[in-house]
This record gives C-alpha cells, sequence and structure tokens, in this order.
C-alpha cells in the first residue's frame, strides 16, 4: 500500500475515533452535573457562540412603540414564538424563546416540562412565515415543576432543522457569568402573551403582534424582600423587573428573553418565570425572570451534549 492509500486510511478512522470517544464520555460514563468539559470540540461550541454576529437588529428597538404596545418588525430578530400542546389535556398554549444559533432556542422548563412543543415561529412571527418543528428539549435537572419559585426554570428546545440568518432572524448573544445588569437603562420584556385595554379592570386573550415594553431592573434586595412577603425566596439566580403604569409579562410571555444593551449589542439577561399569583395587574410585586448569566455553563454544556442527537 502506497503513502497515499494510508493518509486516505488513517483520516477515514478519525470520525469512528471520534464518535467512540463522544460514547465513552458521556455514555458509558455517569452524567456529573458539575463536570465541564474541556474537549476542543466543547470549546469550538463556547468560541461560536462568543464570534458569531448576535444582538444586532436593523431595526432600532427605541424607534418602536413601548409601553406594552406593538413593537417593529425586526426589531427582535432572535425572538421564538413556541407553540406547545399539554401531555395531559392536550390543550394548546404559547410561550416565548430566544434564538441562540442556528439549532437551539432557549426558554423556560416549565413550558415544556408536561408538554410537547409542536413547532417554533421565527423571523415574520405574525406571518408564521418561517416554522420549525422541535427535535428534542432539555429541561434543566434541578428544575421542580412544582415549585412557583424554581430558580432552574430553564430550558433548550434543539430545532429539527437549521434556520438560515437574515434580517428578520438573527441570534441573541449569551452574557459573560459576571455581568451585572442593575444599572442598565436599555432593557426590555416582551411576548405574545395576554393584553389588555385597561390592564387595571381586565386582560384580553393573546396579542396578534409581539409587544414590548422599556423596563428597570428591580434591586435584587427590594426584589427578595417583597416577594419573601408571599414566602417565595429570590436569590442570585433570579433577575427582577418592575411593572412600570401596570405593565410587565402576563399570561403567554413564559420562556420570553429579558434583553438588556450591553456597549452595542443586545444579550439575553433573563427567561420570563413568574409574576404574582393569579394577576398580570400589580404594580408593587416584581416581575421574576431566570438570570441566564448563572446558567451560560450550563447552556454551552448542553448544546456540546446533545448536538450529536441529529444532524
Amino acid at each position: 500500500m502506497n503513502q497515499s492509500n494510508c493518509s486516505r486510511s488513517k483520516k477515514a478512522l478519525q470520525p469512528l475515533d471520534y464518535y467512540r470517544a463522544y460514547y465513552n464520555h458521556w455514555v458509558k460514563t455517569p452524567y456529573n452535573k458539575a463536570y465541564t468539559p474541556l474537549s476542543d470540540l466543547y470549546d469550538d461550541i463556547k468560541n461560536k457562540l462568543a464570534r458569531q454576529r448576535c444582538g444586532s437588529a436593523t431595526v432600532d428597538p427605541n424607534s418602536a412603540i413601548v409601553g406594552g404596545r406593538t413593537a417593529k418588525d425586526k426589531a427582535w430578530p432572535w425572538y421564538a414564538k413556541i407553540i406547545f400542546r399539554n401531555k395531559y389535556n392536550r390543550k394548546r398554549g404559547l410561550c416565548g424563546g430566544s434564538l441562540l444559533d442556528e439549532r437551539w432556542v432557549l426558554s423556560a422548563a416549565h413550558c415544556v416540562v408536561d408538554s410537547k412543543v409542536e413547532y417554533v415561529v421565527l423571523g415574520n412571527l405574525t406571518k408564521n412565515d418561517t416554522i420549525r418543528r422541535s427535535y428534542t428539549t432539555v429541561i434543566h435537572e434541578d428544575y421542580e415543576a412544582h415549585s412557583n419559585n424554581n430558580p432552574s426554570d430553564i430550558a433548550l428546545i434543539k430545532l429539527y432543522t437549521p434556520v438560515t440568518f437574515s434580517d428578520e432572524i438573527q441570534p441573541i448573544c449569551l452574557p459573560e457569568i459576571d455581568t451585572n445588569f442593575e444599572k442598565n437603562p436599555d432593557c426590555y420584556a416582551m411576548g405574545f402573551g395576554f393584553v389588555g385595554t385597561n390592564p387595571l379592570i381586565h386582560v384580553i386573550g393573546y396579542s396578534d403582534t409581539l409587544q414590548q415594553i422599556k423596563v428597570n431592573i428591580t434591586p435584587q434586595a427590594i426584589c427578595a424582600y417583597v416577594w419573601n412577603m408571599d414566602d417565595t425566596e429570590i436569590d442570585s439566580r433570579h433577575i427582577c423587573t418592575d411593572r412600570t403604569r401596570y405593565y410587565g409579562i402576563c399570561i403567554g410571555d413564559s420562556g420570553s428573553p429579558l434583553c438588556c444593551k450591553y456597549g452595542t449589542r443586545f444579550v439575553v439577561a433573563g427567561v420570563a418565570s413568574f409574576i404574582a399569583q393569579g394577576s398580570c395587574n400589580s404594580e408593587l410585586v416584581p416581575d421574576v425572570f431566570v438570570r441566564v448569566s448563572e446558567y451560560r455553563n450550563w447552556i454551552i454544556r448542553m448544546i456540546y451534549r446533545y448536538q450529536f442527537t441529529i444532524k
């Protein structure tokens, strides 16, 4: 056998060795949630998320209507509308999410834990022009379905086929672990959740268009104090926002991103988790999001772990 044939033969064995290493690492080795793999592949995923163009939109959100009203097209190109069906009563529901790359959407665990994601809408959300089926969902291992204040209310949805980036579809940036948003003046909550003509009186159902509102980050100590009166613990894995003139997130906004401008780009600071029980109209109780910076390593680790599930 000549040298060129040897080279081709050796090269052909590399994928087998690669998958064998993957099998030995993830299948034969018991999963340890505290373990962070140090392989080149893991680093590639981490670097890809850091290098990709993210958090940029062709439309400035400040030019859109704020205060719980309609957002302009292309203002939030990473927003994902998630349609799911409950596994038990088959009732269809709505949640939000944010696109992290071509295949992965970040959302809330309580949106998917007892439900099957039917499809995810991206791009022009009102026309449903870009629809992807879900291939798999990954729920944080510490999430407890019957706890209304669980800080691990976070999940990932892997799309069956990748999306193509455009002006209408872009990923949002992940925050660094030590990012502090408390004094950030440019944060927005958004979603297709319940809206009302007079939020003091009633809500009228899901919105037909994406709504946005500029919000202030509630100091952590104040949020913890207010929620403690309801025997709900708030810790560093949560991030809270003030409700302005009774406006804020509501039913159907779960999983939607809290987007904060950091430098010249938007990052996903939070994932909408819970509000004051039974009311979207409270002005005194802050809305609560999962703080994404606390789960940055988990997100990267899960994308690494599940990338072999489908090509």
